[in-house]
């Protein structure tokens, strides 16, 4: 079970009442789940971004859980959402394509809200006609008519004034052009750190934790709690992150993410992803010299445990791929290594085996190749 799941269904078995706050086995947690559904009615149950990881062991193990809790479905309803057409296949579904032309246009409109302006008949029509010639060149993507209507908000511009000015230049690829033209060099680094940690639940305070760290020459662009509050508005004003304010995370698209790791340069990906490992090694909660294992870290490992995962993940692919890893050569990086160390021992004391491999056999990996 990788950790985004684990922390999920341990989350849900505290708010659903199935047990108290003390950390338990994964397992376990998923068994009182599927008991509780089995038990009531009227249930929704959503695997959100369901088996998109490229490891097939983790394809594998995500669609054996929809399995067995599909198995459940004549009270409830599993809603499963992927990018990944061979669920389609497996589970049947239905696949989602560009928004038509008419709620693309309405999209628009009424985020930049056309329809609330003190405008006549004709510059309506107008505004509206602008929204489609617009659409044109962004195939109806919602991130990019999202993206198209922060910046007409935060310019303060009509719809005609913006086709006019950025006439044929309105690809995806080209708004997140423009919102990233728009960010000091501080909001991009942190915004490129995060395209390297897990995009669903960026807890503020494991960034918190960091501001104000000035021995730490890594955690520079979040020096001081008023600083990180500042370039966290920024992103979020330019829609590149979203905020939860219930649950205190941001979150990045994924879309997002890799259009930062496609335009950055291999220095500024190993410096990146070095930021994100000097990030959550701050935040991890570290046991006491001595003490092998201290079940009082455990809630607190597990809420960071899935960017352990990410960067692990992100760290592997360098290996695989046509560039050099994100951690040089001729770089000494103790501090990923001993997250990986930490996190696997704990991932096994969990039975959470398969990433206590995964996590082990990197770290050892890493400790041999840099002790030659």
């Amino acid at each position: 079970m990788s950790a985004k799941l684990a922390a999920s269904f341990s989350r849900f078995s505290v708010e659903l009442g199935l047990r108290d706050n003390e950390p338990e086995n994964p397992h376990s947690v998923a068994k009182y789940m599927r008991e509780w559904l089995e038990k009531t009615k009227n249930w929704l149950l959503v695997f959100d971004n369901a088996a998109s990881d490229e490891n097939e062991k983790l394809l594998q193990e995500k669609e054996d859980l929809i399995k067995i809790f599909r198995s459940e479905c004549n009270h409830g309803s599993i809603l499963i959402t992927s990018r990944d057409e061979k669920l389609i296949r497996k589970f049947g579904g239905v696949e989602l394509r560009q928004l038509n032309e008419e709620d693309a246009v309405e999209l628009l409109i009424t985020r930049t809200k056309v329809d609330q302006a003190n405008f006549n008949q004709s510059s309506i029509d107008e505004e509206i006609e602008a929204a489609r010639r617009i659409f044109e060149n962004t195939d109806y993507n919602p991130l990019g008519i999202i993206g198209i209507s922060d910046i007409i908000r935060r310019d303060s511009t009509r719809l005609t004034d913006f086709y006019a000015s950025y006439s044929n230049q309105h690809s995806l690829n080209t708004v997140w052009r423009r919102q990233f033209e728009k960010l000091n060099k501080d909001a991009l680094n942190l915004l490129n750190m995060m395209a390297y940690l897990d995009p669903d639940r960026i807890q503020l305070k494991m960034l918190r934790q960091c501001s104000g760290v000035s021995h730490k020459k890594d955690l520079e662009i979040i020096s001081s709690p008023r600083k990180f509050d500042h370039l966290r508005s920024t992103l979020i004003q330019n829609s590149l992150v979203s905020y939860n304010e219930e649950l205190q995370e941001l979150r990045v698209n994924r879309p997002v993410q890799a259009y930062c790791r496609s335009r950055m340069t291999l220095q500024d990906r190993c410096k990146s992803f070095k930021l994100g490992v000097a990030i959550v090694k701050q935040s991890w909660p570290s046991q006491t010299r001595g003490i092998m294992y201290d079940p009082a870290l455990l809630p607190g490992r597990i809420d960071y445990l899935s960017h352990v995962e990410s960067l692990c993940q992100h760290y592997t692919r360098s290996l695989d791929g046509l560039d050099s890893p994100l951690i040089p050569e001729d770089k000494v990086n103790w501090e990923f290594p001993s997250i990986l160390y930490e996190a696997g021992w704990m991932c096994y004391e969990k039975g959470l085996f398969d990433l206590a491999q995964d996590l082990l056999g990197l770290g050892g990996g890493f400790f041999r190749f840099t002790l030659q």
